[in-house]
């Protein structure tokens, strides 16, 4: 089985460095140079106040302004979704370390110093309704077409529109897909988190938001696909159902839930709905990004997302199994 992963958006490399072998990366763009300029930021908050987190984060990391290289020490490991392709389930134990993670992460980080570098979320999801021209000129043709299918759901379109980003209130990973978690052979930390150009002050739900949407997003990929044959008659034939994924994405909210507590527990659970489809949207243009016509992965991420947001208290209980 593979799950499915969406193309880098940097170039990477392993070498020899000052302390052992070295993860390095590269920028493709200018634009993405700000991301890996935000991701040496980010550690550098994490170093100084997040202390389980920096346990859990690659050691030594280290811009190098004149070559535009960020290296670090390379994590030992496998990426969790290698893990869930090579066990066709979502290990409990590993999604719970993955809750307390996020979750020691966001309790470490809250209350974010006004210096911190920002997580910029709305336009993985939200700035989407409303492409700038410079992305609009990148996108492929398949791309152009799914936008073009997103701004005629008015209701889609709509809500999208709404969801304003609220004050950030802690650091966040910000990126929290499955390839950006490494299961750990056997020593601990059980997980550690990588590729955080996407980090800073943001919003916690967001990364809660995230890694529900990784879930829903490898059911999807697991669907099998057969033209002329809709997706809803196909979807009793995925690979990866949710209901497989199930226990390990209650163990996720369980292990967060315990590590950073909610006040609000029902406003909680209806934003991380909300957030987890503004993420699948995300995630149905980086799987149209390089196609010459519209798949139908990408609709099945709109359609879910679709119902995510006009029934977010239902959708967290059916779809995410939120307690």
């Amino acid at each position: 089985m593979t799950v499915a992963a969406a193309p880098s958006r940097h170039l990477t490399s392993h070498r020899e460095g000052l302390t052992g072998p070295a993860f390095v990366k590269r920028p493709r763009s200018p634009t993405h140079r700000e991301d890996l300029l935000r991701e040496a930021a980010v550690y550098g908050v994490v170093r100084h106040r997040c202390p389980a987190t920096a346990a859990r984060v690659p050691a030594g990391a280290r811009w190098n302004a004149g070559s535009g290289e960020l290296e670090m020490d390379r994590v030992p490991g496998v990426t969790l979704a290698d893990h869930v392709a090579a066990t066709g389930a979502l290990d409990p134990v590993a999604a719970a370390a993955v809750g307390t993670a996020v979750g020691e992460l966001h309790a470490e980080g809250a209350g974010p110093a006004p210096d911190d570098p920002a997580s910029d979320w709305t336009r993985h999801g939200v700035g989407i309704v409303r492409p700038t021209p410079g992305l609009v000129s990148v996108m492929s043709t398949g791309g152009i077409a799914l936008l073009k299918v997103l701004q005629r759901d008015e209701g889609l379109e709509a809500r999208l529109r709404d969801l304003a980003p609220e004050t950030p209130d802690a650091v966040v990973h910000g990126d929290l897909r499955w390839s950006n978690v490494l299961v750990s052979p056997a020593d601990e930390p059980a997980v550690r988190l990588v590729d955080w150009e996407m980090g800073g002050a943001g919003e916690p739900a967001w990364d809660a938001g995230c890694f529900a949407a990784a879930c829903v997003s490898a059911w999807l990929c697991s669907i099998p696909a057969v033209p002329g044959v809709t997706s809803e008659r196909l979807a009793a034939e995925a690979e990866l159902p949710m209901e497989v994924l199930a226990p390990g994405l209650g163990a996720f909210w369980t292990a967060y839930a315990d590590a950073v507590p909610h006040a609000q527990p029902d406003a909680w659970r209806t934003r991380c709905a909300q957030l987890a489809a503004v993420r699948l949207v995300y995630t149905a243009f980086e799987f149209a990004q390089f196609d010459a016509v519209l798949r139908q992965l990408p609709i099945m991420h709109l359609q879910v997302a679709r119902n995510l947001l006009a029934g977010p208290v239902r959708g967290a209980q059916e779809l995410l199994w939120m307690p």
